[in-house]
């Protein structure tokens, strides 16, 4: 009796078994590479768990690190008596922002947003910022069931901005945009299942506190002279609202306009706003801005160059609010800014309530 080999079906076998074996190596370099690389909890992870347990939210403070450094939502709570909660995040976009309201005004019925204004964002196209999204959706799904996260890669990697760029298939490779280069720090946080350190540790209402202080030899630029250093450098970047920015400011109005939530947008003081932007292009925003939320019946406050208008009257920074030491760096308050100001800022807020 003799057999006849099939070397085409072998081949062919041959070649399934190489790729499953290939497939199956990807995955667990994959695995690896993120048990090592990805932190344990990034900011927007943090965030997302601790806002899972919050029982009671009237209040939420959304937008990029100067909304997570700046504002304190103990201090609001103390002041105000509402339940606040800080869920900005690291460069947060504003499809973002508007995630995170739906969600507050779903689970909570939250009935004021405070918005913070990064005048870097405005300007920023959201294809430009895609790992900053990637890691909000990461960590609003790795902090959730299953079903949780499920929703988020599907919300984030179908959304027509994401879809047809590398952001679709890295978002299932979470060390290639959401990583930490202390690797030991990373293995060890995992093993003990929680996070060691204290750098980046949010407090129970998701505020980010530094005790560092901004580099004071730098000479910084303030309103007063503002137009002048901008006359002599048109080398300085414009501050530019992009069409689809606009749109979604537009969108967290309307949510918000809906959902009859009061919406707060404002600009967070720091330190080298008049440094880096050209000064007419900075008023003009000030004011395209304005306009904008007008339309929808709420105030925008600027309170970088509210304040710096009062230290021009007396030869301060901000007025005898914020001196240069209440900041960690050029663009964030520290510990001691963010009490500051969260208490100046809810005075402020009293006030325009109390006006007739």
């Amino acid at each position: 009796m003799s057999f006849t080999v099939n070397h085409k079906n072998t081949g062919t076998m041959k070649y399934r078994t190489a790729c499953i074996v290939l497939v199956v190596a990807l995955m667990l370099s994959n695995c690896l590479l993120g048990f090592c690389l990805e932190p344990y909890r990034s900011s927007s992870a943090q965030m997302w768990e601790l806002y899972r347990q919050q029982e009671n939210l009237e209040l939420i403070i959304l937008g990029t690190s100067q909304g997570l450094s700046g504002i304190r939502p103990d201090i609001m709570m103390e002041t105000s008596g509402e339940a606040a909660f800080n869920m900005s995040t690291n460069m947060q976009p504003f499809a973002a922002s508007k995630d995170a309201l739906e969600t507050a005004v779903r689970d909570h019925g939250i009935h004021t947003a405070v918005l913070v204004i990064d005048q870097e964002m405005i300007g920023t196209a959201r294809r430009d910022n895609l790992r900053a999204e990637a890691s909000y959706w990461r960590g609003k799904g790795q902090t959730g069931t299953c079903l949780d996260r499920l929703r988020s890669a599907g919300a984030f990697v179908s959304d027509p901005e994401v879809s047809g760029t590398p952001y679709s298939l890295t978002y299932f490779a979470p060390w290639t945009y959401n990583r930490s280069a202390d690797v030991l720090q990373n293995i060890r946080e995992k093993l003990a299942g929680q996070i060691l350190g204290q750098q980046g540790l949010r407090d129970e209402y998701g505020y980010e506190a530094s005790d560092d202080i901004a580099d004071q030899e730098i000479p910084y630029v303030f309103i007063g002279d503002a137009a002048s250093w901008s006359r002599e450098r048109p080398e300085l970047e414009h501050i530019t609202l992009t069409t689809g920015n606009e749109e979604l400011l537009r969108e967290i109005c309307q949510v918000c306009r809906e959902a009859q939530v009061q919406l707060i947008p404002i600009v967070i003081p720091y330190l080298n706003g008049f440094n880096i932007y050209d000064y007419e292009s900075y008023l003009q925003s000030d004011e395209q801005l304005s306009g904008l939320f007008a339309e929808y019946g709420y105030s925008f406050m600027d309170f970088n160059r509210l304040l710096q208008e009062q230290g021009k009257e007396d030869g301060t920074a901000f007025g005898d609010i914020l001196t240069t030491t209440d900041f960690k760096d050029v663009g964030h308050l520290n510990r001691s800014g963010a009490e500051k100001f969260t208490r100046y800022f809810v005075h402020q807020l009293g006030q325009t309530e109390s006006a007739p």
